[in-house]
């Protein structure tokens, strides 16, 4: 090689500051993320709590979910942002638990097989928890107005007094939700690949059946995670009102009785006292239908 042909070549290292502004663009586009989610299960919990406490009122559900948007904007964006953040950094373990799942697949040493499961036993148990009070939180945010700490440690407190029943309602209703999502992905899948596999112009007619599938389950699941929000805030709605009543407080059974049948005949109740609020007439127990 000639002198005149030679290429001189210069390595370059990219200065720190920039490796460090990548690092924070990308935690600042999860953090965006989880803040517009949450934003959304405020909206939701507000609506939900509005619409236990002033049931009578029909004044107070126009524009909710506007009134819901200004309220977090003028008062609560701290806790939502404050709130948004910290569960970004409980999901940081669960990455971590990813990373390392490749990597102890590979081991044969029993002892990193069975810490590494101890391990990730619970970190899901820890992040469904978190996951619950977090949800739990923005319900207590959107009812008594509190601030994001104040509201996670009543959610804790309340979860840790009815833990039984929550766990009951959420296992019953994730269920029915799995069951719902699943049903209709399958439905649409049928569907599109009978659509597909008819059309001759398709080769691949199974490639887009599992998008299909693939996006129904999707909408599906995003759909159902608002009613999801709506059953947890209304279950912590009913408890924060039997904590803050001194009557059924001083009597233990009554406590036990509203508990275990309270829930169901009340919402039951208010259910059709919706319904029957268009031809109704007010008794001093609240609405009956004509």
């Amino acid at each position: 090689m000639t002198q005149e042909s030679a290429i001189a070549v210069h390595r370059t290292k990219s200065p720190t500051w920039l490796r460090y502004a990548l690092m924070f663009h990308v935690l600042a586009f999860f953090w965006i993320n989880a803040f517009l989610a949450d934003v959304q299960k405020f909206v939701v919990a507000y609506a939900a709590s509005t619409w236990y406490f002033n049931t009578n009122d029909r004044r107070s559900w126009s524009a909710v979910y506007l009134k819901a948007v200004l309220f977090f904007w003028r008062y609560h964006l701290g806790s939502l942002a404050i709130g948004s953040l910290l569960l970004m950094l409980f999901r940081v373990p669960s990455h971590i638990y990813l990373f390392l799942n490749h990597r102890v697949k590979q081991s044969r040493n029993a002892l990193v097989v069975g810490a590494y499961r101890s391990m990730s036993f619970c970190l899901k148990d820890v992040e469904r928890l978190m996951k619950s009070i977090h949800v739990n939180a923005y319900a207590v945010v959107a009812a008594n107005g509190e601030d994001f700490l104040s509201a996670g440690n009543t959610a804790a407190n309340l979860w840790q007094d009815n833990s039984w029943y929550m766990l009951t309602t959420n296992t019953v209703a994730a269920l029915l939700f799995t069951l719902t999502k699943s049903s209709f992905a399958i439905l649409i899948g049928f569907c599109s690949g009978c659509y597909f596999r008819a059309r001759s112009d398709v080769v691949y007619w199974f490639l887009p059946t599992v998008v299909c599938i693939w996006l129904a389950y999707y909408v599906m699941n995003r759909f159902l995670s608002l009613f999801e929000i709506v059953i947890e805030t209304l279950f912590l709605c009913y408890a924060c009102e039997i904590d803050s009543d001194p009557t059924i407080q001083k009597s233990p059974k009554m406590m036990v009785k509203r508990a275990d049948f309270g829930f169901n005949k009340y919402m039951a109740y208010r259910i059709q006292e919706e319904r029957c609020l268009n031809n109704s007439q007010i008794t001093p127990r609240g609405y009956t239908c004509t």
